[in-house]
């Protein structure tokens, strides 16, 4: 035992010191070589990009390297396989919170995992290049995982077919308005091509409502209040098209532009909704706080949950958009009915990033509410840069942490909560990316992170999508909101966290949680050396020495 013991410690180090001495060596010539290297990345990017867009695609490589520096601490947080690249599972994840990011955007078929998606994949890479699909997500990538590289290309793609994908609604809208694609038009038509535009993308497939509120100002005002700010933010975005347009360079461009007296084509009033769609998102985000308030000013214990009385009392009371079923909150994920006597609860954050509350629901994507939690995630994981921490790194980093909503809960019981996760995950510390530290994260921070349920128990679906029954009747709301199920006294911390599951799902179970220069090694190759070092070591003995008893005669009996 002696032998088998010391030899794998002996292995071990060499091993790793060889390994070390590799990275260290890399990053010396890494120095020497990164000019190089980086106009290889550099070509290369542009190359993948074109071979999925084609040699048009207008896509500059300063915005590739964007792509790139915004995904970078996330990907450095991420467990890698031995090639050090990242599965399937962990890409989508990547993509997604990119998207949620920058454009408050999320897209089919990216959803995060605990959210029962329809689709493997993004809806949009699978129809509109689905060779992309085939050969990079299906193909070679799929089998040895994904680099940063395919991640940036993948991110670079959508965002054009998301930018692009407003081409055949535009053509309806200029339809709606008695206009003809191929004809230029004046500021004032263009702008109510625009606000048609903007009606068709928000309603959706509701023809008969959309006709109907185009058909009267006074009733599109009422049932959209924020129509006027709508469009005002639509107009403004006109304005900065023609605002380029003067400059002299651009005007020696287009030589028919007269900004006395501006035509637009249709080229040009498709770059305004392009601007639009990948804007919007962070436009609306003022909205999306108006809301949140709205029910954080009803969290009278602060916990991140507001009472189902009090939620269908506000819509009673003239807020429409607490009007969501009971049976269409608990599918979202928005419902706790963990505490009988208290009655079910709305739990803001997931609420807030349901599929109720993104303003657009198109096929491929949808323009949600930002996800505030994802700030405090990523200050983690800048700080980190690895997938696992220690329990009392992550007090640290979050103690210093400040909160948009000043509540912050470092309880003893959420402590001890941590050092639990630490002491159930790999080499007793904490995953970044797993379903517990998600849900710790929420009671830490109620009402900026949601709550994870379990994968499969939750759908993301808008309204249209969940069917008729996505309402409350007045009736039903009007039954719950006359009995208060909540007091301003609070809860005890047991009754606030009896929603706690210790049910553990990990971004990606089948990857290593190393570092890339750790050498790691599996107990059947382990065995092999040994047993051939030792095969090695007895012939050196026997040839040298003529003995055998020098080695210890149990080591064969536990090395593997």
């Amino acid at each position: 035992m002696v032998f088998c013991v010391r030899t794998f410690l002996c292995l071990s180090f060499v091993l790793t010191a060889n390994a070390r001495n590799v990275h260290q060596k890399d990053q010396t010539g890494g120095l020497r070589r990164s000019a190089h290297l980086h106009s290889l990345q550099k070509q290369d990017l542009q190359s993948a990009v074109a071979a999925v867009l084609g040699d048009g695609h207008n896509i500059h490589h300063g915005h590739l390297e964007e792509i790139q520096r915004r995904i970078s601490p996330l990907w450095k947080s991420l467990p890698t396989n031995e090639f050090g690249r990242i599965d399937r599972r962990s890409l989508r994840y990547a993509v997604h919170r990119y998207f949620m990011q920058v454009y408050s955007m999320s897209v089919i078929g990216l959803e995060p995992a605990q959210v029962n998606g329809q689709h493997d994949d993004a809806l949009l890479l699978s129809k509109v290049v689905p060779a992309y699909v085939k050969t990079e997500l299906e193909g070679k990538s799929a089998q040895v995982g994904f680099s940063l590289e395919d991640a940036v290309v993948m991110v670079a793609t959508l965002e054009r077919l998301m930018s692009d994908s407003g081409h055949e609604l535009l053509e309806k809208s200029y339809e709606a308005v008695n206009q003809k694609t191929g004809e230029s038009v004046g500021r004032a038509s263009a702008k109510r091509i625009l606000e048609a535009y903007m009606l068709r993308w928000m309603l959706g497939d509701d023809t008969e409502g959309i006709e109907e509120l185009e058909s009267n100002q006074t009733l599109l005002e009422e049932s959209l209040e924020d129509w006027p700010t709508i469009s005002g933010f639509v107009h403004g975005e006109l304005q900065t098209l023609e605002f380029a347009r003067r400059a002299p360079l651009k005007a020696m461009l287009h030589d028919s532009w007269n900004e006395f007296r501006p035509r637009f084509s249709f080229t040009d009033v498709e770059t305004v909704v392009n601007s639009v769609t990948m804007s919007f998102g962070n436009f609306w985000t003022t909205e999306c706080q108006r809301v949140k308030q709205l029910l954080v000013d009803m969290d009278h214990s602060k916990t991140g949950r507001v009472s189902l009385a009090d939620f269908y009392g506000a819509a009673m009371n003239g807020e429409w958009r607490f009007s969501e079923s009971k049976d269409y909150l608990r599918a979202m994920g928005a419902l706790d009915e963990t505490s009988a006597w208290r009655g079910p609860k709305v739990i803001i954050t997931n609420y807030m990033q349901a599929a109720s509350n993104c303003i657009v629901s198109s096929p491929h994507y949808r323009v949600c509410c930002a996800n505030e939690c994802d700030t405090i995630l990523a200050d983690l994981e800048a700080k980190v840069e690895a997938p696992l921490a220690a329990s009392e790194d992550i007090l640290q980093i979050v103690a210093a942490h400040e909160s948009s909503s000043d509540v912050v809960r470092l309880s003893a019981s959420l402590k001890k909560q941590l050092e639990d996760i630490a002491r159930t995950g790999p080499g007793g510390l904490v995953p970044l990316h797993g379903r517990l530290f998600a849900q710790w994260l929420h009671y830490v921070f109620p009402q900026e992170c949601p709550f994870p349920h379990k994968s499969g128990a939750t759908v993301a679906l808008s309204p249209l999508e969940f069917g008729d029954d996505y309402a409350a009747s007045e009736q039903e709301m009007s039954s719950i909101a006359a009995v208060s199920q909540d007091t301003p006294s609070g809860e005890t911390e047991d009754e606030w966290l009896s929603q706690w599951s210790q049910e553990e799902e990990l971004l990606s179970e089948s990857t290593h949680l190393h570092a890339p220069w750790e050498v790691k090694l599996s107990g059947s190759s382990v065995c092999i050396l040994l047993v051939m070092i030792a095969a090695f070591a007895a012939h050196k003995v026997t040839s040298g020495l003529g003995r055998l008893d020098v080695l210890p005669t149990s080591s064969k009996t536990h090395c593997c």
